[in-house]
């Protein structure tokens, strides 16, 4: 498929998102259709007071703020309430724990206005104290959440918080910050950057390094400072903490962030899982009877949930009962008292599930690449436009895969082409791209989708001509059918384009995301579904200090780059500087993307208030079940 149909095709699922219908609305004439049109069984085998749903694998997180994956978001989601909800009709954000918000200084400003007489599912009050914490608990380096520079990046001051910097306070009036490091690195320390505390002659100072390393630079800095007074005497030196990120609770209703930038994605950012209240009293609680562990507030005898629904009954990898939080401020409007939800892992047996009525949707899961002729022309099957780049991710740590010969020939003999048409019966769309074009105006860097020649000369050049010497490598995936359909057909091409051999490794999907974290692979596949509707939610997946950086491939122009977009008001050189930001990854081929996503999936027809969505998003309070 040629590029313009690709971004044609974009544009037009953007469009096609934000004008959205609910789904199985009447026909015209409002008669029902036949049983022989759907696929499977057109009446619920429950009441109509439950769904029944698949979550297609058990979560690996509870907690809204560590939760990554597909299966820990579609929980939480329904769990944990933000500051702001989706409207599923119109795709525009609207109030949900607050009840408005206030723009101020020109962008720069927030003030959150929560509803009155919120409470928590255990009566207890939530408050924007709850909030404020939740927000610094997602920033705090400690609490290890893979999202945690998505909020430090945003919120003045939170950056200096959840990468540790060390503040240097003291100076009668602003410091240059030139003499500054030149002094602190003649004392041996190694300095990145240097950035002044917002309206303060305070300075945060950032180390190079990671771990012991860091923690020995931070350490020399502060010695050089307090004991040597490097810069003089009364200047002291302390670590970062919360009490620097510029977020506070004014009082139990009202809640103050101050940006780094007029960002224009910041409330629908807002909306996002990860920014969800978590119960302070709970946490605390549970910290204080374990030893500081935390860990077991979200098991079933202790979860405290915000949102409108509540765990009330889990069964490991089998399933979990949630019903009605009767706190949740809107509780009169949720439409369906209990939701199950099974961990079937398997496309097949999901499908099969759904055939016989033990499932009302198959949820996460596609419907496998060999069905879709048998299922396609049924009402209750659906294809949608889904906000998603499906790609592959190489350790950069590795000597062989750190050069970006080798990686330019992985990319360049995938025939992107071919996966899509056969393996993906024509339902996904070959991409070289990081961000799907069109999304929010933006234009994406394409890389050249498929030339085997030019693969073979790079590979040649990088020292393995026909592939000579070139280690055999894993590549690491989780249970699903259709990953390992996509890289057997890509295995295959390794080997006839560039003759390299790939061991594939299976792995579960907890043990999978864990191994990510830990980079503890070769090559992996992963998908990312936009959190938002903005391409600064792709392009931050290769920030150097992104906890969804997998692979570890660092830059230091990208990051400025996309550090100087937050502060750009300007809304079209913001996106030039992020298009310029993904031609610098993709150049250095930072990841191999492989197709745009869509979504397929089966629904029943006497599921109502279910909607049509980019991110695959759907609250189960909008849904019920109506019987015929």
């Amino acid at each position: 498929m040629k590029i313009k149909n690709i971004c044609l095709f974009v544009a037009l699922s953007l469009v096609f998102a934000c004008t959205k219908k609910e789904e199985n609305a009447p026909t015209p004439n409002g008669s029902e259709s036949s049983a022989e049109q759907f696929f499977g069984t057109t009446a619920p085998k429950h009441g109509k007071d439950e769904i029944w749903i698949n979550n297609r694998e058990e979560p690996q997180y509870m907690d809204p703020i560590l939760a990554a994956g597909v299966p820990d978001g579609n929980l939480a989601m329904n769990a944990f309430a933000r500051l702001v909800q989706i409207n599923p009709e119109t795709s525009q954000p609207v109030p949900d724990l607050a009840e408005r918000w206030d723009v101020l200084d020109e962008g720069y400003r927030y003030i959150f206005h929560l509803r009155e007489g919120l409470k928590w599912s255990d009566g207890q009050p939530l408050t924007a104290h709850d909030f404020e914490y939740s927000w610094k608990r997602l920033m705090n380096p400690k609490t290890g959440a893979q999202y945690t520079a998505l909020g430090y990046t945003i919120v003045e001051g939170g950056e200096a918080f959840g990468r540790r910097a060390v503040v240097i306070s003291g100076f009668s009036k602003e410091a240059a910050i030139d003499t500054v490091q030149k002094t602190l690195e003649a004392k041996g320390v190694s300095i990145e950057k240097i950035k002044p505390k917002f309206q303060s002659t305070d300075l945060f100072v950032f180390v190079n390094g990671e771990g012991k390393d860091a923690d020995d630079q931070r350490t020399k800095l502060i010695n050089a400072i307090t004991k040597s007074n490097a810069l003089g005497q009364g200047i002291s030196a302390k670590m970062a903490d919360e009490s620097v990120v510029e977020l506070r609770a004014l009082d139990d209703r009202q809640l103050e962030v101050r940006l780094v930038g007029p960002l224009p994605y910041f409330i629908l950012l807002s909306e996002f899982t990860c920014f969800a209240a978590v119960p302070k009293h709970v946490i605390e609680r549970i910290a204080k009877e374990n030893n500081g562990d935390e860990s077991s507030w979200v098991r079933l005898e202790n979860i405290v949930v915000s949102g409108a629904y509540k765990l009330v009954k889990e069964n490991f990898k089998i399933d979990k009962v949630y019903e009605k939080n009767p706190f949740y401020w809107d509780a009169a409007n949720v439409k369906t008292p209990r939701i199950r939800v099974l961990m079937i892992e398997t496309e097949t047996a999901a499908m099969n599930a759904y055939k016989v009525g033990e499932i009302d949707w198959t949820g996460p899961h596609e419907v496998p690449a060999e069905q879709l002729n048998q299922v396609q022309n049924f009402k209750d099957f659906h294809n949608d436009p889904y906000l998603g780049v499906y790609y592959y991710i190489i350790n950069h740590d590795l000597p062989v895969l750190n050069d970006v010969r080798v990686r330019k020939a992985l990319s360049l003999s995938i025939d992107r082409e071919t996966i899509t048409k056969n393996v993906l019966a024509g339902s996904y769309i070959p991409y070289g791209g990081l961000v799907p074009d069109g999304l929010a105006g933006y234009k994406s860097y394409q890389q050249e989708l498929y030339n085997p020649e030019k693969a073979k000369q790079l590979l040649a050049e990088a020292g393995y001509p026909e592939g000579k010497g070139f280690p055999k490598f894993k590549f690491k995936y989780d249970t699903k059918d259709i990953h390992r359909l996509i890289i057997q057909a890509v295995q295959q091409m390794w080997k006839k384009n560039l003759n390299i051999d790939v061991d594939m490794v299976n792995v579960e999907w907890k043990v999978y995301l864990d191994d990510l974290q830990k980079h503890n692979f070769e090559i992996a596949r992963q998908g990312w579904i936009g959190d938002f509707l903005d391409p600064y939610t792709f392009i931050e997946l290769n920030l150097s200090n992104s906890g969804n950086n997998h692979s570890n491939w660092k830059n230091a122009e990208f990051d400025a780059l996309v550090e100087k977009s937050n502060q750009e008001s300007d809304l079209s050189l913001r996106m030039q500087m992020l298009h310029d930001a993904e031609k610098i990854a993709m150049e250095d081929q930072a990841m191999i993307p492989i197709y745009l996503y869509t979504k397929t999936y089966m629904l029943k027809p006497f599921i109502k208030g279910f909607y049509k969505d980019y991110q695959d998003h759907h609250l189960w309070k909008h849904m019920w079940v109506e019987e015929k």
